[in-house]
């Protein structure tokens, strides 16, 4: 009876056993593929079966530490080419996947709970594909990286449509590509001779063959023995450091990505294992992409921190012309600003001190001075505030600043003087010297000529012109001659609206701009040859300009 309780436990026992074997298999052995079928069965075979003894793991390891640990030998991996610079172990590097059977072997691989995959650099720079349909595509040393998380990349924004995968992987060690198993893409009729290996255990990879996708042989790169104490090692780490310093105090992205890495490196202090200072420094910098692979493929631990410490050596220099560049920059924005600022302390000091007068304010008090003596009526009070107040807006280089306001030429009405000038510039012409000699001498009585118009009639070739600059030279005025010979736009007369992009002001407005006077003798000339067109009749609006009635309250646009 003893005998039999004894086997009855026995078997219970087992029963247990085979029971926590089951649970603590990954995923896929529930729905194992067709080529590992016989294998997920392995705890029930017979103990004469070779293959049942290496299968079973130890009962007493929890299954959450069993997903966690990374398998030492791992000899068929998925084999995911990676563009633009290498991963290198311990530093986490996010990868886009677009194909679509990469994708799902991927899905497929964290399903079962085997999160492994070999990445390997292109060579070209400009390629980017998921797959290696050749083994020469990529260098041949990578890493072996696992699968920490995965989310959709959904570029469209589309519900329901996925573009893609984003997976974050974490490299564990240096690995190297001895045979390209199956190709990318590869059909079905070109993978027949190819034999998948029967591996066992939690590293089986036999059902990636249900995929379209690229699965390798690789190998384990191990570093070589090296001493910590040795001076070569030592003064390469010193100065790797050295320059980490330096760069991090010139380029704060840098400084901030060292932080983001070294917070990352929780199990172990990467300044205190050489071969680990060696890839940190690779994997923070910006070097180029051979420069980056050397030191990936590098297994001799001196070897791999000097390539590193050039690297570096590079980056240092980017950052210092950097530097440089900003500083000149920022220098000459701050001159700029500095001068900027003490002329307005200038002009404050100046203006506090009395010694900056402004012209046109001066001008406005007059003007205030003046119409405080006024008995104003209420609506032409308001029409003078309101010019008051534009003119004290306006800018000096405006054109109603620039007219010489209040500016006037002392007039000289000395009939001798008068008509000693004419006699000098013109011979004979007695008839006409005498009627200007009698309008200078009525001007005299009167004490102005303002407004009176003189028309001097004759062929081309007799004098008009010359007997006008006489004129303006025996009064002492400035002379100022334009000719209307074909003109047909009245604005040419009265100027153009200020709300027209060009404008310019009329004829009689740039003879005042010209001379700088208020009083010159302006000279119209070949009256008689003006012209009509459709922007007016400019013969009309002279009008208002030569008659002595009206040309005093002359407006121009």
């Amino acid at each position: 009876m003893k005998a039999e309780e004894k086997a009855e436990a026995e078997e219970e026992e087992a029963e247990k056993v085979a029971k926590l074997e089951e649970d603590e298999k990954p995923p896929d052995s529930a729905q194992p593929p067709p080529d590992s079928a016989n294998d997920s069965q392995a705890p029930a075979t017979p103990p004469d079966t070779p293959e049942s003894p290496p299968p079973t793991p130890p009962p007493s390891k929890p299954s959450s530490i069993a997903k966690q640990s990374v398998p030492e030998v791992y000899p068929q991996v998925l084999a995911l080419p990676i563009a633009r610079r290498p991963l290198f172990p311990g530093f986490y590097k996010a990868v886009v996947i677009r194909n679509p059977q990469v994708v799902a072997a991927i899905k497929d691989m964290m399903k079962r709970g085997q999160p492994y995959l070999g990445a390997f650099l292109l060579k070209d720079e400009n390629a980017d594909s998921d797959i290696i349909t050749d083994i020469n595509s990529v260098h041949s040393v990578g890493v072996l990286a696992q699968i920490t998380s995965v989310f959709a990349a959904n570029a469209s924004g589309k519900e329901g449509e996925e573009d893609g995968l984003t997976a974050v992987l974490y490299p564990h060690r240096r690995i190297k590509i001895t045979d390209l198993v199956k190709a990318g893409g590869a059909q079905a009729e070109n993978t027949q001779t190819v034999e998948p290996p029967t591996l066992e255990g939690p590293i089986q990879t036999n059902f990636l063959f249900e995929h379209a996708v690229s699965i390798v042989h690789v190998e384990n790169l191990v570093t070589q023995p090296y001493n910590k104490d040795d001076q070569y090692i030592r003064a390469f780490m010193s100065e790797i450091v050295s320059v980490f310093k330096d760069i991090a105090q010139l380029n704060p992205l840098f400084r901030d990505q060292i932080t983001n890495f070294s917070i990352n490196q929780v199990a172990s202090n990467v300044f205190d294992e050489p071969d680990k200072l060696a890839d940190f420094a690779a994997a923070v910098s910006s070097g180029e992409v051979g420069e980056l692979q050397d030191v990936l493929e590098s297994l001799v631990v001196d070897d791999r921190l000097r390539k590193a410490l050039l690297v570096l050596k590079k980056e240092l220099i980017n950052a210092q012309l950097q530097s440089k560049l900003s500083r000149d920059v920022d220098s000459k924005i701050a001159k700029r600003q500095r001068e900027y600022y003490l002329m307005e302390q200038l002009k404050g000091i100046k203006k506090e001190l009395g010694m900056e007068s402004d012209g046109k304010d001066k001008l406005i008090e007059k003007f205030k001075e003046r119409a405080k003596e006024l008995n104003m009526p209420e609506i032409v009070r308001k029409v003078f505030d309101e010019e008051l107040s534009k003119l004290a807006s306006l800018e000096p280089a405006a054109s109603e600043a620039s007219i010489p306001w209040g500016t006037h030429t002392p007039e000289n009405f000395s009939l001798s003087n008068a008509q000693r000038i004419l006699d000098a510039d013109h011979y004979g012409l007695t008839d006409i010297k005498s009627r200007i000699l009698e309008f200078l001498a009525v001007g005299k009585l009167r004490g102005s000529v303002q407004g009176k118009i003189i028309c001097l009639v004759g062929p081309p070739g007799v004098g008009k012109t010359s007997i006008g600059k006489s004129i303006a030279g025996a009064l002492g005025r400035r002379f100022f001659r334009f000719s209307v010979g074909g003109l047909t736009d009245v604005a040419e007369i009265k100027g153009h609206r200020r709300t027209y992009v060009g404008a310019l002001p009329g004829k009689i407005i740039q003879a005042l701009k010209r001379v700088g006077t208020e009083n010159p003798l302006v000279l119209i000339d070949e009256v008689d040859k003006i012209g009509r067109g459709i922007n007016g009749d400019p013969a009309s609006a002279l009008l208002e300009m030569l008659d002595p009635e009206q040309n005093n309250s002359f407006l121009d646009h």
